[in-house]
Protein backbone atom coordinates (compact mmCIF):
# COMPACT_ATOMS: atom_id res chain seq x y z
CA UNK A 1 0.00 0.00 0.00
CA UNK A 2 1.26 3.47 -0.88
CA UNK A 3 1.98 5.81 2.01
CA UNK A 4 1.33 9.55 1.77
CA UNK A 5 5.06 10.10 1.28
CA UNK A 6 5.15 7.52 -1.53
CA UNK A 7 2.24 9.30 -3.21
CA UNK A 8 3.85 12.73 -2.88
CA UNK A 9 7.11 11.35 -4.26
CA UNK A 10 5.28 9.84 -7.22
CA UNK A 11 3.44 13.09 -7.93
CA UNK A 12 6.75 14.95 -7.87
CA UNK A 13 8.19 12.43 -10.34
CA UNK A 14 5.21 12.91 -12.67
CA UNK A 15 5.58 16.67 -12.40
CA UNK A 16 9.30 16.54 -13.23
CA UNK A 17 8.68 14.24 -16.20
CA UNK A 18 6.04 16.59 -17.52
CA UNK A 19 8.11 19.75 -17.12
CA UNK A 20 11.19 18.14 -18.69
CA UNK A 21 9.39 17.16 -21.88
CA UNK A 22 10.88 18.36 -25.14
CA UNK A 23 9.12 21.12 -27.06
CA UNK A 24 6.19 19.66 -28.96
CA UNK A 25 6.70 19.68 -32.74
CA UNK A 26 3.91 17.40 -34.00
CA UNK A 27 0.39 16.28 -33.15
CA UNK A 28 1.47 13.06 -31.44
CA UNK A 29 3.75 14.92 -29.01
CA UNK A 30 1.08 17.52 -28.22
CA UNK A 31 -1.59 14.86 -27.62
CA UNK A 32 0.83 13.01 -25.33
CA UNK A 33 1.51 16.19 -23.37
CA UNK A 34 -2.20 16.92 -22.92
CA UNK A 35 -2.86 13.34 -21.81
CA UNK A 36 -0.12 13.69 -19.19
CA UNK A 37 -1.46 17.04 -17.99
CA UNK A 38 -4.81 15.39 -17.31
CA UNK A 39 -3.23 13.69 -14.27
CA UNK A 40 -3.07 17.12 -12.57
CA UNK A 41 -6.46 18.48 -13.64
CA UNK A 42 -8.11 18.27 -10.21
CA UNK A 43 -5.33 20.48 -8.82
CA UNK A 44 -5.42 23.07 -11.61
CA UNK A 45 -8.07 25.80 -11.52
CA UNK A 46 -9.98 26.13 -14.79
CA UNK A 47 -8.12 23.31 -16.50
CA UNK A 48 -10.60 23.17 -19.41
CA UNK A 49 -10.20 26.84 -20.33
CA UNK A 50 -6.45 26.55 -19.94
CA UNK A 51 -6.11 23.65 -22.37
CA UNK A 52 -9.02 24.25 -24.77
CA UNK A 53 -6.92 26.04 -27.38
CA UNK A 54 -4.25 23.33 -27.27
CA UNK A 55 -6.84 20.58 -27.75
CA UNK A 56 -8.31 22.49 -30.69
CA UNK A 57 -4.85 22.82 -32.18
CA UNK A 58 -4.22 19.08 -31.84
CA UNK A 59 -7.61 18.23 -33.37
CA UNK A 60 -6.96 20.55 -36.30
CA UNK A 61 -4.07 18.35 -37.48
CA UNK A 62 -4.85 14.96 -39.00
CA UNK A 63 -1.78 12.73 -38.62
CA UNK A 64 0.35 12.17 -35.53
CA UNK A 65 3.55 13.06 -37.37
CA UNK A 66 2.15 16.26 -38.87
CA UNK A 67 3.94 19.40 -37.76
CA UNK A 68 2.27 21.67 -35.22
CA UNK A 69 2.55 25.43 -35.68
CA UNK A 70 2.05 27.27 -32.39
CA UNK A 71 0.75 30.82 -32.65
CA UNK A 72 1.33 33.37 -29.89
CA UNK A 73 -1.94 32.50 -28.14
CA UNK A 74 -1.18 28.77 -28.00
CA UNK A 75 2.39 29.36 -26.86
CA UNK A 76 0.97 31.48 -24.04
CA UNK A 77 -1.47 28.68 -23.12
CA UNK A 78 1.37 26.16 -23.11
CA UNK A 79 3.43 28.42 -20.86
CA UNK A 80 0.52 28.82 -18.44
CA UNK A 81 -0.09 25.06 -18.38
CA UNK A 82 3.55 24.44 -17.46
CA UNK A 83 3.33 27.15 -14.82
CA UNK A 84 0.17 25.63 -13.33
CA UNK A 85 1.70 22.16 -13.15
CA UNK A 86 4.94 23.44 -11.66
CA UNK A 87 2.90 24.97 -8.84
CA UNK A 88 -0.31 22.91 -8.42
CA UNK A 89 -2.93 23.81 -5.84
CA UNK A 90 -2.44 21.09 -3.26
CA UNK A 91 -5.76 19.68 -2.15
CA UNK A 92 -6.84 19.04 1.42
CA UNK A 93 -8.75 16.16 2.92
CA UNK A 94 -12.37 17.02 3.69
CA UNK A 95 -12.97 17.85 7.35
CA UNK A 96 -16.45 16.50 8.24
CA UNK A 97 -16.73 19.07 11.03
CA UNK A 98 -16.29 22.10 8.77
CA UNK A 99 -18.76 23.83 6.43
CA UNK A 100 -18.37 23.08 2.71
CA UNK A 101 -18.33 25.94 0.20
CA UNK A 102 -18.43 26.07 -3.58
CA UNK A 103 -17.63 28.90 -5.95
CA UNK A 104 -18.70 28.60 -9.56
CA UNK A 105 -18.19 30.39 -12.83
CA UNK A 106 -19.12 29.94 -16.48
CA UNK A 107 -18.05 31.33 -19.83
CA UNK A 108 -19.04 30.59 -23.42
CA UNK A 109 -16.21 28.07 -23.53
CA UNK A 110 -16.23 26.17 -20.22
CA UNK A 111 -17.65 25.91 -16.72
CA UNK A 112 -15.73 25.53 -13.48
CA UNK A 113 -16.30 24.86 -9.79
CA UNK A 114 -14.10 25.20 -6.72
CA UNK A 115 -14.98 23.23 -3.58
CA UNK A 116 -13.28 24.33 -0.37
CA UNK A 117 -13.47 24.72 3.40
CA UNK A 118 -12.25 27.47 5.69
CA UNK A 119 -9.83 27.44 8.60
CA UNK A 120 -10.35 30.93 9.98
CA UNK A 121 -9.50 33.16 7.00
CA UNK A 122 -7.46 30.45 5.28
CA UNK A 123 -9.00 28.73 2.26
CA UNK A 124 -8.51 24.95 2.19
CA UNK A 125 -8.94 23.67 -1.40
CA UNK A 126 -10.81 20.36 -1.59
CA UNK A 127 -11.36 19.93 -5.33
CA UNK A 128 -11.45 21.76 -8.65
CA UNK A 129 -13.82 20.75 -11.42
CA UNK A 130 -14.03 22.06 -14.96
CA UNK A 131 -15.69 21.04 -18.19
CA UNK A 132 -15.43 22.24 -21.76
CA UNK A 133 -18.83 23.11 -23.20
CA UNK A 134 -20.23 21.45 -26.29
CA UNK A 135 -21.13 23.61 -29.29
CA UNK A 136 -24.79 23.23 -28.36
CA UNK A 137 -24.23 24.43 -24.79
CA UNK A 138 -22.10 27.42 -25.86
CA UNK A 139 -25.12 29.05 -27.47
CA UNK A 140 -27.09 29.05 -24.20
CA UNK A 141 -27.67 32.24 -22.21
CA UNK A 142 -25.48 33.25 -19.26
CA UNK A 143 -28.09 32.29 -16.64
CA UNK A 144 -28.39 28.76 -18.02
CA UNK A 145 -24.61 28.30 -18.12
CA UNK A 146 -24.16 29.61 -14.58
CA UNK A 147 -26.86 27.24 -13.30
CA UNK A 148 -25.40 24.39 -15.33
CA UNK A 149 -22.05 25.05 -13.64
CA UNK A 150 -23.66 24.70 -10.21
CA UNK A 151 -25.41 21.48 -11.19
CA UNK A 152 -22.21 20.05 -12.63
CA UNK A 153 -20.26 20.90 -9.47
CA UNK A 154 -22.84 19.31 -7.16
CA UNK A 155 -23.05 16.18 -9.27
CA UNK A 156 -19.27 15.81 -9.37
CA UNK A 157 -18.84 16.09 -5.61
CA UNK A 158 -21.87 14.16 -4.34
CA UNK A 159 -19.58 11.70 -2.57
CA UNK A 160 -17.99 14.59 -0.66
CA UNK A 161 -21.32 16.17 0.24
CA UNK A 162 -23.10 12.99 1.37
CA UNK A 163 -25.95 14.65 3.26
CA UNK A 164 -24.00 17.78 4.19
CA UNK A 165 -25.26 21.30 3.56
CA UNK A 166 -23.46 23.28 0.86
CA UNK A 167 -22.99 27.04 0.58
CA UNK A 168 -22.59 28.20 -3.02
CA UNK A 169 -21.27 31.59 -4.11
CA UNK A 170 -22.15 32.96 -7.54
CA UNK A 171 -21.46 36.27 -9.29
CA UNK A 172 -24.63 35.91 -11.39
CA UNK A 173 -27.41 37.60 -9.40
CA UNK A 174 -30.42 36.24 -11.39
CA UNK A 175 -29.65 32.76 -10.05
CA UNK A 176 -30.56 33.67 -6.48
CA UNK A 177 -34.30 34.00 -7.13
CA UNK A 178 -34.43 31.39 -9.87
CA UNK A 179 -34.74 28.45 -7.50
CA UNK A 180 -38.23 29.38 -6.30
CA UNK A 181 -39.33 31.77 -9.04
CA UNK A 182 -39.16 30.03 -12.40
CA UNK A 183 -41.45 27.90 -14.50
CA UNK A 184 -39.08 27.77 -17.47
CA UNK A 185 -38.54 24.13 -18.33
CA UNK A 186 -34.82 24.34 -19.13
CA UNK A 187 -34.12 25.78 -15.68
CA UNK A 188 -36.55 23.50 -13.86
CA UNK A 189 -34.89 20.45 -15.39
CA UNK A 190 -31.50 21.49 -14.02
CA UNK A 191 -32.90 22.42 -10.61
CA UNK A 192 -34.79 19.14 -10.35
CA UNK A 193 -31.54 17.19 -10.81
CA UNK A 194 -30.09 18.65 -7.59
CA UNK A 195 -33.22 19.07 -5.46
CA UNK A 196 -32.03 16.28 -3.15
CA UNK A 197 -29.02 18.40 -2.17
CA UNK A 198 -29.44 20.95 0.62
CA UNK A 199 -27.70 24.15 -0.41
CA UNK A 200 -27.73 27.90 0.11
CA UNK A 201 -27.01 30.18 -2.84
CA UNK A 202 -25.33 33.53 -2.13
CA UNK A 203 -24.62 36.30 -4.63
CA UNK A 204 -21.22 37.98 -4.65
CA UNK A 205 -20.10 40.52 -7.19
CA UNK A 206 -17.38 39.36 -9.58
CA UNK A 207 -14.72 41.42 -7.84
CA UNK A 208 -15.59 39.67 -4.56
CA UNK A 209 -16.03 36.20 -6.01
CA UNK A 210 -12.46 34.94 -6.38
CA UNK A 211 -13.66 32.05 -8.51
CA UNK A 212 -14.67 34.40 -11.30
CA UNK A 213 -12.20 34.24 -14.18
CA UNK A 214 -10.11 31.84 -12.05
Amino acid sequence: MLTVFDLLRRIQQYKNLFLNRITQTNKGELVSLLASSNFFRSSIPNYENLTAGLYNLANFVTNKKDKINFDEKNLYALKNLNKAISNPKWLRRLDPNKQIYMKTDASQLAIGDFVYQLDGQNILPIQYYSKKLTKCKRSRCATYLELYSIVYGIQKCRALLSGRKLTIYTDHKPLVGLRIGTNISKYMELLFSIEDQEYKLIYKRGCENHMAYF
